[in-house]
């Protein structure tokens, strides 16, 4: 009801007057007073719960049709029945989407709940809707959480890190019964023993005996989801738009229609209906609310429609529904009380009145009617005025100038009283004790006055005693709400409307003196006897129990995206209907919270759990060899930088123009002859010389020399191919495969890790060619295949190696890096090996390795599968005849931690791995020596690694010490390093 201001109008004397005759027989059926099973006063513990799910997060539905949402923080459940129930408490604000996972009975039941901020929180409850306890807090910002078979599989979602949880500890260990990856994907287990996991460098692979055999199923596409179902079922896997299922049993596929729903979907409207909702709406809780009593049990009655329907008001599940009469749909029905009992005040549209007393457990006794409608107003002791007169078939408005009023008593009486004058300005309140008190408002210079009605005579007036003051001037002008009550034998309450403010009143009977409460100030006002609720602003509510003569503030229910206060506030017995911009929410009962703890956020525990360790870093203490000083070296050009020489006819041309490389002069050009060098713009640091004969079309005079660098080799650091015929036939074919006829090309050395042979890839844009370059060789072109992933070749996604005569690619090919062959310039296809992206849809580096004295070669990444490392190495063998793939290896932690490193013996075989640890090695160093990027070549196994030689850049610096004059013998039980600079290359003898 919106606060208005009241046109005055004059006051007349009301005459009242005796009980009237009834014209006809009377209906009034009597109640006999027994024990009350409603609540005869006002609720006063409120709990504030949402109307409906509108606008949550469905995570899932339940196979009986009840749905489970989220609403931002709130978990909530909606039943087929409309009744809605929530979570006493709040899930704390998380970065990303809330997730939820049931729990399987092997691992205790329950849910579990994953929030996200600067770390990840999982929480656990033993139903969908109880109480959160924290289970562990991990250190990263966003995780997947899958049930395993014995513990929880938590999964970053932006690294490659897995940690088993214990579901009822918190504690964190190892990501069992996981194959051994660097990485996983999707993830499923459908009960204790059967499962299914997407491997980096695997793919699908399943079990059946709790891990401790996988079994690999050929899938050619990564899944976008991997979902457990009944054991009988298997794991669904989604591909595309496909639906398949993977059998653990077998490892087959099959199709399984088609693709699946995904959940966390915002739901449009929860204002469905359904046949199992009385009276067809979507909130029983609400209709309980509006025009439902509440019952000593912590249900409320409801009659409506001719039906009577018990609401629990925790939840507003239907408990029962009878249909005692016969009744029109749309007729509505408010409670009152009526002496100990409750009172439905019916009517329809069109129909008169019809006054029931509910008797339980579903039933309902007329206890009169009108013909016409009438208004009965409740004196909040259990006596009822009707407004008009006591006869049933009587019109129920006032005649000629004459109000009438039928005032009933809760054991079967009646008596009329009428007015005259003003009619419609006095309010009626029947009394406990049989008397009647007639109020007539003051207005303007007129004083109000206060008739006392005996109970079979007339009665004596009261002139109002009205103060002077603010109060006088709102009491004058304001407007009297109908409904004025009994506030205590002799005394009667009610309310005055009015500028913008409501305000209680108290009116003592016997001598006409007035007290005013509190006025409140506000937009939206409801009322219910004694009780009212008032919008201050847009975002506080106020209420009071005592007829407005204490205000208390109303703790507002959480901000969970429902906006601001809106219009069409609305109380009832049984609480509160309190819109907001976008939604509303039930505040059921009145009064101090029903629990102080309500709605607040879950508590996180103490339990934190840290991945990180300190690492032992690799100790080297290194001694000084050989060191020398490059004259016009250039490992890299600057960008855009050419070099093009024109070679006098008949003179040979001078070294100088075309630059060295790595202190080694460039090749002797024939005179009459265009010369052009290129270097290396990333990868294995390499100089490309090409030159032509000028003049007229060379036929095959066309050369090319390629000198590429061997880091780890201080005896021969610069490698070289044999002079080779070029393919292009006169000066503007070697100006465009260099890159400078309008066209410009990128070069990329993918060296061996041997360091005695490349691959020198030339890019144009996406499209490369490829060239093998081998120590003393001539420069091979590799053939292209009929294939699109080879021939768009990103060079830096690439790595290669040299074994066995044939040179060995592998190419980054978005959900998969394929493996190729090349022999004698001709590629094959040798493996096509599955990955799994990161969140920003990258996967991570691999790298060609091969053993040192063996002959296989294998795939190298990086990752962190495990809870007890940063970063892993894993290497996947790789037959190189028939591109068969064996066991994953993990090699150990990259930072070389885990075993204390050692000088390899000449014949010690392993993975010839180059490495660059992450934890930056404790280096001691000759004078003046300052070195960057250290890398390690290494021969690993799963139990030992072994130093072979190492690289470095050297930084600036003044003179290193001495310079000797003849290369430096070795030290005993050391490797070689090479550092080197523009300038400078120093060889160092370290040992571990």
């Amino acid at each position: 009801m919106t606060l208005f201001p009241l046109v005055l109008s004059l006051i007349l004397a009301l005459l009242p007057v005796g009980c009237s005759r009834p014209s006809r027989p009377s209906q009034v059926r009597p109640v006999a007073l027994r024990d009350p099973v409603a609540m005869l006063v006002l609720p006063d513990r409120a709990r504030w719960t949402p109307e409906s799910a509108e606008g949550a997060v469905l995570l899932r539905q339940l196979p009986d049709g009840t749905h489970q949402y989220l609403m931002q923080r709130l978990r909530i459940e909606v039943r087929p029945d409309g009744s809605l129930r929530r979570a006493p408490d709040l899930l704390p604000a998380s970065r990303t989407p809330v997730s939820s996972l049931p729990l399987p009975d092997r691992l205790g039941g329950g849910f579990l709940f994953v929030t996200s901020g600067s770390s990840s929180s999982l929480w656990r409850s033993t139903t969908f809707l109880g109480r959160l306890a924290s289970l562990v807090r991990l250190p990263v910002s966003g995780v997947q959480v899958v049930a395993g078979t014995d513990r929880l599989l938590v999964r970053m979602l932006s690294g490659d890190r897995v940690w088993g949880v214990d579901p009822e500890t918190g504690a964190v260990g190892a990501a069992l019964p996981l194959p051994v990856a660097p990485r996983y994907g999707g993830i499923a287990f459908v009960d204790a023993r059967q499962g299914a996991v997407y491997a980096d460098l695997l793919g699908l692979m399943v079990t059946r005996d709790a891990g401790v055999s996988w079994r690999s199923v050929p899938l050619h596409e990564p899944p976008k989801a991997l979902v457990a179902e009944e054991l009988s079922e298997g794991v669904v896997v989604q591909v595309g738009s496909r639906k398949l299922r993977v059998d653990p049993a077998t490892g087959t596929l099959s199709e399984d229609g088609p693709a699946l729903t995904p959940t966390g979907q915002v739901a449009s409207s929860a204002r469905e209906t359904s046949n199992r909702r009385p009276w067809g709406v979507t909130a029983p809780l609400r209709v309980a609310i509006e025009e439902g009593w509440p019952l000593l049990d912590g249900t409320a009655v409801v009659f409506r429609a001719g039906r009577v329907v018990r609401v629990k008001l925790e939840d507003g599940s239907v408990l029962s529904s009878f249909s005692p009469v016969e009744a029109e749909e749309a007729a509505s029905c408010l409670p009152v009380r009526f002496g100990a009992d409750v009172g439905f005040v019916c009517g329809a549209p069109g129909q008169g009145t019809k006054l029931y007393v509910y008797e339980p457990p579903g039933g309902v006794a007329l206890v009169l009617s009108f013909a016409a409608p009438r208004r009965i107003v409740p004196s909040q002791n259990g006596w009822l005025v009707v407004h008009g007169s006591c006869d049933s078939d009587a019109p129920g408005g006032a005649e000629e100038g004459v109000g009438k009023y039928c005032i009933l008593s809760p054991v079967g009486g009646r008596r009329e009283v009428l007015t005259r004058g003003d009619v419609g300005v006095e309010r009626v309140v029947a009394l406990s004790d049989g008397r009647v008190a007639v109020v007539v408002p003051p207005r303007g210079s007129s004083d109000g006055v206060v008739t006392l009605l005996p109970a079979e005579s007339n009665g004596t007036t009261r002139t109002m005693s009205v103060q002077p003051g603010e109060d006088a001037a709102l009491l004058r002008r304001g407007l009297w709400l109908d409904g004025m009550y009994e506030v205590v034998p002799g005394e009667v309450g009610g309310w005055i409307e009015g500028g913008g403010r409501l305000v209680g009143v108290r009116i003592r009977l016997a001598e006409g003196s007035v007290q005013v409460g509190a006025p409140q100030e506000g937009l939206f006002l409801s009322v219910v006897g004694p009780a009212a609720m008032v919008a201050q602003g847009s975002e506080a509510l106020a209420e009071s129990l005592d007829g407005g003569f204490s205000w208390k503030p109303v703790e507002m229910p959480p901000a969970l995206g429902q906006g601001k206060l809106g219009s069409g506030l609305r109380c009832g017995v049984a609480g509160c209907v309190v819109p907001f911009e976008r939604g509303t929410w039930l505040r059921v009962g009145w009064g101090k919270p029903a629990d102080p703890t309500d709605l607040e956020d879950a508590q996180e525990g103490n339990v934190t759990f840290s991945s990180r360790t300190i690492p032992r870093p690799l100790r080297l203490t290194c001694s000084l060899g050989v060191q020398e000083t490059l004259k016009e070296s250039e490992v890299l050009p600057p960008p855009r930088r050419r070099f093009v020489v024109a070679v006098p006819p008949a003179e040979e041309a001078p070294p100088g123009p075309l630059p060295s490389f790595l202190g080694v002069p460039p090749p002797s050009i024939p005179e009459g002859a265009l010369a052009l060098s290129e270097g290396t713009a990333s990868g294995t640091a390499a100089r490309i010389y090409g030159w032509v004969p000028r003049g007229v079309a060379a036929g095959r005079a066309g050369r090319l020399l390629v000198r590429f660098e061997d880091r780890f080799a201080p005896e021969r650091p610069v490698r070289s191919s044999k002079i080779t015929v070029a393919s292009w036939q006169d000066e503007q074919a070697l100006r465009d495969a260099m890159g400078q006829g309008g066209v410009g090309v990128a070069f990329h050395g993918l060296g061996d890790p041997g360091g005695k042979a490349m691959l020198l890839s030339a890019c144009q844009g996406v499209q490369c060619s490829l060239f093998s370059v081998v120590d003393g060789r001539p420069v091979t072109p590799v053939a292209p295949p009929d294939d699109d992933g080879f021939g768009r070749l990103v060079a830096p996604s690439a790595s290669a190696l040299w074994h066995d005569e044939a040179f060995f690619l592998a190419v980054n090919a978005g959900p998969r890096v394929d493996v190729w062959k090349v022999e004698a310039g001709q590629p094959r296809r040798l493996a096509k090996i599955p990955r799994v992206t990161t969140f920003n849809n990258q996967s991570a580096p691999v790298t060609l390795v091969r053993r040192a004295r063996g002959g296989l070669i294998g795939l190298l990444t990086r990752g962190a599968s495990s809870a007890q490392s940063e970063q892993d190495l894993f290497l996947l063998p790789i037959d190189p005849t028939t591109g068969k793939t064996g066991d994953m290896l993990r090699l150990g932690a990259s930072d070389l931690s885990w075993v204390a490193p050692r000088v390899c013996s000449p014949e010690e075989d392993g993975w010839l791995i180059d490495l660059q640890p992450m934890t930056y090695p404790v280096m001691t160093l000759p004078p003046g020596v300052r070195l960057g990027e250290v890398e390690l070549r290494a021969r690993v196994e799963p139990s030992s690694i072994c130093l072979e030689a190492g690289a470095a850049r050297l930084l600036d610096s003044a003179t290193i010490g001495k310079q000797a004059s003849a290369p430096t013998p070795p030290v005993a039980g050391s490797i070689p390093l090479l550092a080197t600079s523009p300038n400078k290359r120093v060889t160092l003898y370290c040992r571990p």
